[in-house]
C-alpha cells in the first residue's frame, strides 16, 4: 500500500501530523471513505482554461495547429484565478502549472494552493533564442505568500524540444536549482522523427511558420536532446513520455529522472496513453497531471486513475494514487506535501470510495483540513 495513506491521523490544531495510525490496505472495502494527502496536479494550463476543448485524434502536430487558431490573441488573468479555485474544489494542495503569458503564482496561491509556476519560453531561431535569454533572468519569481501556509514558486523553463533552440533551453533548463524545471518530451512519435531526421510534420509546420529551424539537431530522440541541452538528470522533469522507449525508461531510471503523465490529454490528442505500466516495472517515479482544458475535459487528477486502471488492471489502484499525491509532490520538490507523515501539514482529502472503486469512477470529494505549507523550522 502507499506510504501515506492511512485510516486515522493525529493532528495538531493548525493540520500537523503529529502521529500515523492504522495504515490502509487494499481490500479494506467496508469504509465509509479514503482518507488521503491533498493531491497533487503535476501539469496544468490554467491560462488556457476558457478555450474549450481543441479538437483531437490526429496526432499533436495537428492539434497544435488547431489549437493556434482557436487561442485568443490576449489571455485574461482570471481565467487562470478561476481555474486555481477549481482544483482546490477538488482536493488539489499543490500544483505546477505552465503559464506562458500569465503568471498564475499569486492566483493559485490565493486559491489556497501551494506549488511550482514554470514559466515557458521558446524560440528555434536565434533572435527569439538569444530574447530568452536575456528575458529569462526577470521570469524567477520571488516566493508568493510564504506565510507558513500557502508558498508558490516561478521558474522559467523551455517548452519542448521541437519549440525550443537548444542555447535557450540550455540556458534556462541548469543555473538555479532551488525549483525543478519541467519540460514537454516525447508527447508523440512525430517529435522524435523530427529530432532524429529532421523530418516529419512538425518540420513541415515550421517551415510553413517560417521559423529558422536550422539549430535544431539532428539527435537521436527526446532523451538525446534533453542529455545535449543539460537536462536530462532529477534537476528537470519531463512531462507526457508517451513516446518513451523501454530503453529510455531504463535509462532514466538509472538517473534518477521521473516523469509527469497526463494519460486523458494523450490520449485525446493522439489516441494512445503514456507507456505507465512499463513505468512502474522499471521503478520510475511518476506523478500524474490533467494538462489543460483545452485537451482534457476536466481538472481532476484522480479521473486520470480510471483511464490509466482501465488500461493497465494488473497495476494495483493505490500504485495510481500514490502518483496522485506522494510521487508527484517528490518529483516538483514538494516532499512536504502528498503524504500523511509526522511534522508535515499536506491536508486531509476524505474521498467517498474505496480503493478498488477508485479504478471505476472519481468519487465526490470533501477537505476534512486544509494543507498547509510548513517550513523546516516550523517542524522542528
Amino acid at each position: 500500500m502507499p506510504e501515506g495513506l492511512v485510516a486515522c491521523v493525529t493532528l495538531t490544531f493548525d493540520g500537523r501530523v503529529l502521529a500515523n495510525i492504522a495504515p490502509a490496505r487494499e481490500s479494506d472495502v467496508d469504509c465509509e471513505g479514503l482518507l488521503i494527502p491533498g493531491l497533487v496536479n503535476g501539469h496544468t494550463h490554467l491560462e488556457l482554461s476558457d478555450m474549450g476543448l481543441v479538437p483531437g485524434g490526429q496526432g499533436l502536430v495537428a492539434w497544435i495547429r488547431a489549437q493556434f487558431a482557436a487561442r485568443p490573441p490576449a489571455m485574461d488573468p482570471a481565467t487562470s484565478v478561476r481555474a486555481a479555485e477549481t482544483l482546490h474544489a477538488l482536493g488539489v494542495a499543490a500544483v505546477c502549472d505552465v503559464a506562458g503569458g500569465v503568471d498564475s503564482s499569486k492566483a493559485i496561491a490565493n486559491a489556497g494552493l501551494s506549488g511550482l509556476v514554470q514559466r515557458e519560453l521558446l524560440g528555434q531561431d536565434e533572435a527569439r533564442m538569444s530574447a530568452g535569454l536575456r528575458m529569462a533572468p526577470s521570469l524567477h519569481g520571488t516566493t508568493v505568500a510564504d506565510d507558513g501556509h500557502n508558498r508558490v514558486m516561478a521558474r522559467p523553463t523551455a517548452h519542448a524540444p521541437y519549440s525550443t533552440h537548444p542555447e535557450l533551453a540550455r540556458g534556462v533548463l541548469g543555473g538555479r536549482q532551488d525549483a525543478p524545471a519541467t519540460i514537454h518530451l516525447a508527447e508523440d512519435p512525430a517529435e522524435r522523427q523530427f529530432l532524429g531526421t529532421g523530418e516529419g510534420p512538425f518540420a513541415s509546420l515550421l517551415n510553413q511558420m517560417k521559423v529558422d529551424w536550422s539549430f535544431a539537431g539532428p539527435y537521436g530522440g527526446p532523451l538525446e536532446w534533453l542529455d545535449q541541452v543539460d537536462g536530462l538528470g532529477p534537476h528537470v522533469v519531463p512531462v507526457h513520455g508517451t513516446d518513451l522507449s523501454d530503453g529510455d525508461l531504463m535509462r532514466m531510471a538509472s538517473l534518477g529522472v521521473g516523469v509527469i503523465v497526463c494519460p486523458r490529454s494523450n490520449q485525446h490528442i493522439g489516441g494512445r496513453l503514456p507507456p505507465a505500466a512499463d513505468m512502474v516495472a522499471r521503478g520510475l517515479t511518476f506523478g500524474l497531471g490533467t494538462d489543460g482544458l483545452v485537451s482534457c475535459p476536466d481538472l481532476d487528477v484522480v479521473a486520470e486513475i480510471e483511464v490509466l486502471h482501465k488500461a493497465f488492471p494488473r497495476v494495483p489502484v493505490g500504485r495510481w494514487l500514490q502518483a496522485a499525491t506522494g510521487d508527484g509532490a517528490k518529483l516538483l520538490g514538494l516532499g512536504q506535501f502528498g503524504a500523511l507523515r509526522v511534522g508535515t501539514a499536506p491536508g486531509l482529502v476524505q474521498l467517498d470510495s474505496d480503493l478498488p472503486s477508485l479504478g471505476m469512477r472519481p468519487p465526490s470529494r470533501r477537505w476534512l483540513v486544509e494543507s498547509a505549507w510548513t517550513t523546516q523550522e516550523a517542524m522542528a
